[in-house]
Formats: structure tokens, sequence, C-alpha cells
């Protein structure tokens, strides 16, 4: 039978899965990791490793500037020209005006899949936001530019 590493010990150093006390020296730990060591009182002593951040955050931007670029779009192709109103709509025998903000969150929910495979943790609510913003400062960017 092949000899217990003695990897999880408690607070006693007694070894979990065997029940023998451990050996602090089986597992040599480099400087870079008994930097990350911490002990909590009465726990088993925790290696605190950060989760790599992998997001791409230039796309993630680049694509609120995108999905903005596409609300515009939709605006001057949905406008009415008479009313300033979405276009009236006809789906399934029914006259249907949409609202803008009908509009704005089909965008929006279909940029936030795009997000999320590029990295996105956040909850859609957060992404909405996250646009509005970058609406909000284009806007004042173009307004400074006039």
């Amino acid at each position: 039978m092949d000899e217990c590493p003695h990897y999880l010990v408690d607070q006693n150093d007694v070894c979990l899965d065997c029940g023998q006390p451990g050996n602090e020296d089986s597992v040599p730990l480099s400087p870079e990791e008994q930097g990350l060591i911490q002990k909590l009182p009465g726990a088993v002593p925790m290696i605190m490793v950060p989760v790599p951040f992998k997001a791409d955050i230039p796309g993630i931007v680049r694509l609120a500037d995108l999905t903005i670029e596409q609300y515009e779009y939709e605006l001057e192709r949905q406008r009415d020209p008479d009313t300033d109103e979405p276009r009236i709509q006809v789906i399934g025998g029914f006259m249907y005006r949409p609202r803008w903000t009908d509009i704005w969150n089909q965008l929006i929910a279909k940029s936030y899949m795009g997000a999320v495979m590029l990295g996105y943790r956040q909850p859609l609510k957060r992404w909405n936001a996250f646009v509005k913003e970058s609406l909000q400062m284009a806007l004042l960017r173009q307004s400074q530019q006039q």
C-alpha cells in the first residue's frame, strides 16, 4: 500500500486521511507559497492561491462601444419620421409599436452574451449600467467636439 503523503492535517498536525502525525517536511513549499499560507485558529491550514483573471478587457470595452453604435443605428432605422417614435410593426397579425427601452434591452441581451464569452463576470444588470455609462461618455465627448 502507498504511504500517505499527509496533505490534509488538522490544527494538531494529525493527518485527516490516516490519523498519523503529519510531517511538515513531507511537502516542501517554495518561498512564494510560504507567503500564501494562512493559518486560521482552530482550522486546517489553507493555501490561498489567487485565481488568475483572464478577461479580454479591451475587447469588452470595444464590445460596449459597438453596442452603442448598434443602438444609434437602430435609432435611425426604427425611427418613424413623423412622430420620432419607433416604427409600427406587424407581429402575428397585430400592430405593435415597440418602446425604445425594448430595443435597448434586446441589444444589451445580445451583447451581454458576447461579453461573457470575453470573460465578463458581472450580471446583466451591471453590463446594462456599464454600457449606459459608456453611452453617456460618448455623448459627452460628442458635445465637447461640437
